[in-house]
């Protein structure tokens, strides 16, 4: 603003000297402001639009709020930033080292230190901040009840015949562990624990969608019945079933982890967990910090970034109570950028401080240009072809870990008629849902989604195959007389009943009249007087027209009679449309009446 005044000032006066005497000293004034100008010029910093920033997040959608929050955060410090791209693990850290990708807040440390030692990455990426210090847990629990009962402490008790029939929900025998989806990395260390401690025999590990899994789990122990499951934090399990209060922490026989997480054996033993049965606590998987990572020269020409990213920090409740929102149906792209929002309300104070402190740390305007946005990488056509579904009851139901209900249904016929074989895979959110297909994941996705012009713009739909309708519904204490006698009168107080029966009687009234005109001066048993004959005649325009010839003498009536038929297909129409009055009137009237 000072550069555009300045120079527009200096425009004018050049300008005003040019086109008028002046004396010498107004010319040195000009000359000296010149100067002045010159100097100003000289001394401001060179200002350059901040850049727009590339920021991603991870495949699982439990973290995509922590991203929203970033996105905002960043909003707010003075940048542009581009949506969240949905990377794999391995696809952020390479991306962000290439320079492709800026930054993102889903690093698990130590659990991914192993990416930072390639070769390509080491030194080129880095971790910055505590988002969630020693908050990202994992490990096995037990209903608090079932735990007290019959004393489990740690995997090894569940080899116990009472523990296991009491674990037992499928009458297998085996005790249910509730676990990873396959493919996770955690059903891996599952599956070596319940080798290495040799629970094979006693423990069957459950595998299928994680959350309609554990939904179940949760409604079976809301009913008093036993269950043991995996989980993680944060995740929305923690807010629905809180450590301590619903369930335990139960510990690993002793540290033991795969060959290639063997390093991290010490960290699995820790103090201070919430709802654990002992202090210390071996969970039998160590504890992460979550925190953000960045291209470390976008950093270095970004203090301001890096100086917001050292301070965010994100309470663990918090981010469980907005997975479990999104749980819930609020799970849309939109609706996980207004919890990021809310939370920033929320906090705003500390958020200003944090961001106070960023501008300070920035004095420099940013000046390194964003990378570009990589195309989105698609992976070749998926054989069988993989399928994305949500719950979305009843169109999408999970029971006994198998999809099922009618848009499964619809599905399947459509895969049986195009002999298509398919890989069924579920996911937690409608955002999520969308993101697998948009990024190439997934190659359609089937369940209870709304068709809404931002979604058009980025996916293409089917054409709907169901279509919801909206009643009010209100409470009555009528009779069934008196809802008889609601119908009745909301039927006679319709003005388009009436319109019908006058529209009826105009046009059998025209018909009487070309009845009348054309028998009055042919036939002797016609009534003289009008008001008689046009009754009559009425009589047989209403009728069926047929009157054993009396009302067929003139030549034009005979020929007329070709019509009778016409008349009574147009009777039989306009008794339809009354008819369709009556029921409009008769089932909004049962609606209002609130049966």
């Amino acid at each position: 603003m000072l550069l555009s005044f300045l120079t527009d000032v200096n425009r004018s006066l050049s300008k005003f000297f040019a086109g008028h005497r002046t004396s010498r000293l107004a010319q040195l004034l000009g000359a000296i402001f010149g100067l002045m100008l010159v100097c100003v010029l000289q001394g401001l910093p060179s200002v350059q639009a901040a850049p727009a920033i590339n920021i991603a997040r991870p495949t699982w959608d439990t973290g995509w709020f922590q991203a929203e929050v970033y996105r905002e955060l960043l909003g707010q410090l003075g940048y542009a930033v581009n949506a969240p791209k949905t990377l794999s693990n391995e696809q952020f850290y390479e991306q962000a080292a290439a320079g492709e990708m800026d930054l993102w807040a889903s690093g698990w440390f130590p659990l991914h230190d192993r990416y930072l030692e390639q070769p390509n990455i080491a030194g080129v990426v880095e971790p910055v901040g505590f988002e969630v210090p020693g908050g990202a847990l994992q490990g096995y629990l037990v209903d608090k009840v079932t735990a007290e009962q019959f004393n489990i402490q740690s995997l090894a008790d569940l080899t116990r015949p009472e523990v296991m029939a009491a674990l037992d929900s499928n009458g297998n025998g085996k005790a249910d562990l509730i676990g990873c989806n396959t493919g996770w990395a955690c059903a891996e260390v599952i599956d070596y624990h319940l080798q290495e401690y040799g629970l094979g025999d006693a423990v069957e590990h459950i595998q299928g969608d994680y959350s309609p899994l554990m939904a179940a789990a949760i409604a079976r122990q809301q009913q008093g019945e036993a269950i043991l499951f995996y989980t993680w934090t944060p995740n929305w399990t923690a807010n629905e079933l809180p450590p301590g209060e619903d369930v335990v922490w139960i510990e690993v026989p002793y540290a033991s982890l795969p060959p290639d997480q063997k390093a991290l054996e010490s960290e699995t033993v820790m103090t201070g967990i919430t709802g654990c049965v002992a202090d210390p606590c071996t969970l039998g998987f160590p504890r992460n910090d979550i925190r953000a990572v960045a291209n470390s020269e976008f950093l270095e020409a970004n203090p301001a970034v890096r100086s917001l990213l050292e301070q965010v920090t994100i309470p663990l409740a918090d981010i469980a109570t907005q997975n479990a929102l999104m749980l819930s149906g609020q799970g849309d792209e939109d609706d996980i950028r207004h919890h990021a929002q809310d939370w920033i309300a929320a906090n705003r104070a500390t958020v200003d401080d944090w961001l106070a402190t960023a501008r300070a740390a920035g004095e420099i305007s940013p000046s390194v240009s964003a990378a570009p946005v990589a195309s989105p990488l698609v992976p070749p056509p998926l054989e069988p072809v993989r399928i994305v579904t949500q719950r979305f009851e009843p169109f999408v139901t999970y029971e006994n870990q198998a999809y099922q209900g009618f848009s499964i249904d619809l599905w399947q016929a459509i895969a049986r008629e195009l002999n298509l074989d398919y890989e069924l895979v579920g996911v937690n959110s409608v955002a999520k849902l969308l993101d697998e297909v948009e990024r190439g994941a997934a190659d359609l996705a089937i369940a209870g989604i709304g068709i809404t012009s931002q979604r058009e713009e980025r996916l293409d739909f089917s054409y709907p195959y169901y279509e919801s309708g909206l009643q009010v519904l209100v409470p009555s204490d009528q009779s069934e007389l008196g809802k008889l006698l609601s119908v009745i009168g909301a039927v006679l107080r319709s003005p388009r009943l009436y319109y019908g029966i006058g529209i009826l009687i105009l046009i059998l009234l025209i018909v009487a009249h070309l009845l009348w005109l054309s028998e009055r001066n042919h036939n002797h048993q016609f009534p003289d007087d009008y008001w008689h004959g046009i009754w009559e005649a009425f009589l047989v325009g209403s009728g069926d027209g047929d009157d054993g010839g009396l009302w067929r003498q003139s030549a034009q009536t005979r020929s007329r009679s070709l019509f009778w038929p016409d008349l009574d297909v147009f009777r039989l129409f306009c008794v339809c449309l009354l008819y369709r009055q009556y029921c409009d009137h008769f089932y909004s009237a049962r609606t209002a009446g609130g049966d």
